[in-house]
């Protein structure tokens, strides 16, 4: 086993301390298990810690990216909400960047096209990083020139040696997802160096332990960034994170501009570091909080699901799903299904509990169970589609995270 993300950190070497919370041997989350499937769902320790010296949250590897990304379930034209935000964003990075007709832009862990479609439309030529085969295979189809290799300085070398110089590299959600994040820093490095600017995207860290948004934690997700430790991170890898923006998505995440280190930085990221520094990010005090609070969530949340009168209807078998029922032991004496959109679930298990997943005309046809919204970040864009697909739907719908509750 790797010791990256459990004895040392994977981002500075720094020697990590105790667990800050722990969620128990879990399966990993986007393995869904086909449902004629009789074997063993392989559980691995899900430990969160924080690094002293950097800040980097992370989680120990047991498994390799390839065992993880080379199939993938998730596809991200699914979520409407996320569609309107690519869109968005191609729109600010061209006006931004005064990106023009033939400037290359390139997307890593590009999924199925669902932002380079935009860019396209916009007149840029793109290529997309895609690890997934088959998540790439859908992304080609649609006409969007997509590779199946995982990015590191060999993937970036290669771009370079070929002549496809991106003036914008996009990484939206990819950077915690990477075991070996020196290779993928160095990596982009060597692109801005080329001229490039890069955008990356993830979750905030500060927000996931204020709001206890423990069921973001999952073994394909091994870092868990601020702006505190992305400064320092680009700083060891001959980057300079010059800007820093708030987004909605996820729950709260940061939109973080990197460039070549001599480039200048905005005040953006002093101002959120401070308020990092303030609220105490890596402070004992802060992370035994974030504890304390996530194991009260699981506790209440499972003697509510064990309190119902009949089984539940889950919707989303998102990574949160599995970690959250896994977390709270909950089994399919509890759920009769969770409702999935993507054709790509449906047919499968929720893994370690065995909860089928299932389409929403299969579930809300003959069911009306009470529902539980698992993707807690779209709770709006699900209620509205339960309520306007299926006017007859008489059960209550209700939300986790950030704490238990009824939405309708």
């Amino acid at each position: 086993m790797d010791k990256r993300g459990s004895k040392f950190c994977r981002g500075c070497d720094t020697s990590l301390g105790e667990v800050v919370l722990s969620l128990g041997n879990q399966p990993l989350s986007n393995a869904l298990p086909s449902l004629d499937y009789q074997g063993i769902d392989s559980r691995f320790p899900l430990e969160f810690r924080v690094c002293s010296n950097c800040s980097l949250g992370q989680i120990g590897e047991y498994v390799s990216p390839e065992g993880i990304f080379s199939e993938y379930t998730y596809f991200s034209s699914t979520s409407s909400s996320w569609l309107e935000h690519a869109k968005n964003f191609a729109n600010l990075a061209t006006k931004k960047l005064n990106l023009e007709h033939d400037d290359l832009v390139v997307e890593i862990a590009s999924n199925d096209g669902y932002l380079l479609q935009y860019f396209q439309e916009l007149g840029c030529q793109v290529i997309g990083i895609e690890p997934a085969k088959n998540v790439a295979k859908v992304a080609n189809a649609k006409g969007i020139p997509t590779r199946v290799e995982f990015f590191g300085v060999e993937s970036a070398q290669s771009l370079i040696s070929r002549g496809e110089i991106p003036k914008l590299v996009v990484g939206n959600n990819v950077l915690a997802h990477v075991p070996d994040i020196k290779d993928f820093l160095d990596g982009l490095s060597l692109l801005a160096q080329h001229g490039a600017v890069i955008s990356i995207e993830a979750p905030s860290m500060l927000i996931m332990l204020r709001d206890n948004l423990f069921d973001t934690i999952y073994h394909e997700h091994f870092s868990y960034l601020s702006v505190t430790s992305v400064d320092f991170l680009a700083k060891c890898h001959n980057l300079n994170l010059l800007d820093v923006q708030m987004l909605e998505t996820h729950g709260g995440s940061y939109r973080y501009w990197l460039g070549i280190k001599e480039s200048e930085a905005q005040p953006s990221v002093q101002a959120f570091k401070a308020l990092e520094l303030e609220f105490g990010i890596s402070q004992a005090q802060t992370l035994s909080d974030f504890a304390l609070k996530s194991n009260s969530v699981i506790k209440e949340f499972a003697e509510w699901v064990n309190a119902q009168d009949s089984p539940l209807v889950g919707y989303g078998a998102a990574a949160k799903a599995t970690v959250l029922l896994n977390a709270a032991a909950i089994n399919s004496d509890s759920f009769d299904a969770v409702v999935d959109n993507a054709s790509s679930k449906q047919g499968r298990f929720i893994p370690g509990c065995r909860i089928p997943i299932k389409s929403a005309d299969e579930v809300f046809r003959n069911s009306h169970s009470n529902v539980v919204i698992f993707p807690w970040n779209i709770t709006s864009e699900i209620s509205k589609s339960i309520k306007d697909d299926y006017p007859n739907f008489v059960g209550e719908i209700w939300v986790a995270l950030p704490s238990l509750r009824k939405i309708n």
